[in-house]
C-alpha cells in the first residue's frame, strides 16, 4: 500500500514540513512504516496536482493510496476538488484514498473535530503527542472513517457557473463575510485573531435573501427540538426568508476552531448512516421589537455575539433564549438538519452574494443563486484515520 506525505509550509504557523521531518517520519520509520515519498507543496493547487497523480497510479496497481497531510483544512479541500474536477465530477471510479491528518493549518476543523480537543490549551496532554493523534492511529491500524462530501452549485439563472466540492463548511452571510474580509489579514495577522477581527468588521451586518433547505433521503428536513433535546421533522415551511445574521452548515465537522463548537450535534458523524449535514441560521426579525434600522442592527449583534460565544463553550447556543422576557419562547439559533439548501440573495445586497465553501469565496451573480447538497454513499471515496 502506497504511503506518502504531503507537506504545506504555507500554511498556519509555517512547520508543516518542519514538524514532519522531526517527529513524525522518526515515529513512522520507528513503526515500520515505510514512506515511498514526501512532497513538500510549491503553489497553490500542488497537492491536488500531486494526488490525482497518486490515484492514476494506484488505479493501475488496485492499491490503496494513504496520505499524511501535514496541512489545513483548505489543502484538503483542494485535494478532494482537483480529485473530483480530474474525473469530471463522476467519482464512481475513483479508487479510494486514506488520509492521515497533521494538524499544520490556521483552525484544523476536521481534525479537531475527530480528536476533540484539538490545541485546547486546558488539555494536559502534551501538544506535539495531540498533533500526532491520527499519524498514531494509522500506525496502530484503527479505524478509518468515510467523508461525506457537499457539493455547492453557484449558478446565473439556469446556467451553472461554478461548482465546488466541501468537506467542512459551506456558508454565507456573516461566516463568508469573515472569511472574505479575514483573508486581506493573513499576511500581517497569520494566527486566529484575524477572524475575530474580520467577525467585528461585520457582526451589525444583515443579508437579505431566502433560504431553501432541502429534504433528507427520507423526505424530511429535521428541526432540533431543544426542549425535547431531539431533532423532530419540520412541520412548518422549509424556505425562510431572511434578513439573516447567520447562515452555515457543516458536514464532517462538529467545531471550526478547536474550541468553536458550531454544530455540536454533529458530533456524531462517523456512526450517523443518514447522509445529511447540520444547518445553524440566526434570524434577527424572529427577536421581538426588533426593527430594520440601526437601534435594530446593535440589538441584534447582542445576541448573534450572545450565540457565537455560546459556541466556544461547548456548543451551549443550542437551546439559548432570547435574553428579553417577552422573547423566552423563542431559541436564537435555528437549528436543522437536511440534505441541502438552496439560498437566493437579495439582488440589491452586495455581502449577500457571497459564498464560503472550505474557506474559498465565490461571488454569487446578480441574478444567481447558490445550492448546496450532500453527494451520495458512492462518492464517500476519501478516508480519514
Amino acid at each position: 500500500m502506497p504511503l506518502v506525505v504531503i507537506c504545506n509550509p504555507a500554511c498556519g504557523a509555517g512547520d508543516g514540513y518542519t514538524f514532519v521531518r522531526d517527529h513524525v517520519l522518526p515515529v513512522l520509520d520507528h513503526a515500520g512504516k515505510t514512506v515511498n515519498n514526501v512532497f513538500i507543496t510549491e503553489r497553490t493547487g500542488h497537492a491536488g496536482e500531486i494526488v490525482v497523480e497518486l490515484l492514476k497510479a494506484s488505479s493501475q496497481s488496485k492499491q490503496r493510496t494513504t496520505v499524511i497531510l501535514s496541512s489545513g483544512d483548505g489543502t484538503l479541500h483542494e485535494i478532494v476538488n482537483a480529485v473530483y474536477s480530474s474525473v469530471g465530477g463522476d467519482l464512481s471510479s475513483v479508487q479510494h484514498l486514506a488520509i492521515v491528518l497533521v494538524p499544520s493549518g490556521t483552525a484544523n476543523a476536521l481534525f479537531s473535530s475527530l480528536f476533540a480537543g484539538g490545541k485546547d490549551e486546558t488539555s494536559t496532554t502534551d501538544p506535539t503527542t495531540q498533533r500526532m493523534a491520527a499519524v498514531q492511529q494509522f500506525i496502530e491500524e484503527g479505524r478509518v472513517a468515510p467523508l461525506t462530501l457537499a457539493k455547492s452549485i453557484v449558478r446565473d439563472m439556469a446556467e451553472i457557473k461554478q461548482e465546488a466540492l466541501s468537506v467542512v463548511v459551506t456558508s454565507t452571510a456573516l461566516h463568508a463575510s469573515i472569511l472574505h474580509d479575514s483573508e486581506a489579514l493573513r499576511s500581517t495577522v497569520p494566527d486566529m485573531s484575524r477572524f475575530k477581527m474580520a467577525a467585528a468588521q461585520n457582526i451589525k451586518k444583515w443579508y437579505y435573501g431566502t433560504a431553501k433547505l432541502l429534504p433528507l433521503e427520507s423526505g424530511e428536513v429535521l428541526r432540533h427540538d431543544s426542549d425535547r433535546g431531539e431533532f423532530v421533522p419540520e412541520t412548518a415551511e422549509v424556505e425562510f426568508n431572511g434578513p439573516f445574521t447567520y447562515f452555515l452548515s457543516t458536514v464532517n465537522v462538529d467545531r471550526l476552531e478547536p474550541q468553536f463548537c458550531i454544530t455540536p450535534l454533529q458530533k456524531s458523524f462517523i456512526t450517523r448512516e443518514s447522509m445529511s449535514m447540520d444547518v445553524i441560521m440566526l434570524r434577527p426579525m424572529r427577536e421581538e421589537g426588533i426593527e430594520d434600522n440601526d437601534k435594530g442592527r446593535e440589538t441584534a449583534a447582542e445576541s448573534t455575539i450572545q450565540a457565537l460565544s455560546g459556541a466556544y463553550r461547548a456548543g451551549a447556543h443550542v437551546g439559548m433564549r432570547f435574553s428579553k422576557e417577552y422573547n423566552v419562547d423563542k431559541f436564537i439559533a435555528e437549528y436543522f438538519r437536511c440534505g441541502g439548501w438552496q439560498w437566493n440573495p437579495d439582488k440589491a445586497d452586495e455581502y449577500a452574494h457571497l459564498l464560503c465553501c472550505d474557506g474559498t469565496i465565490f461571488h454569487i451573480p446578480s441574478e444567481g443563486a447558490a445550492i448546496c447538497k450532500v453527494l451520495g454513499r458512492n462518492d464517500r471515496k476519501f478516508l480519514v484515520y
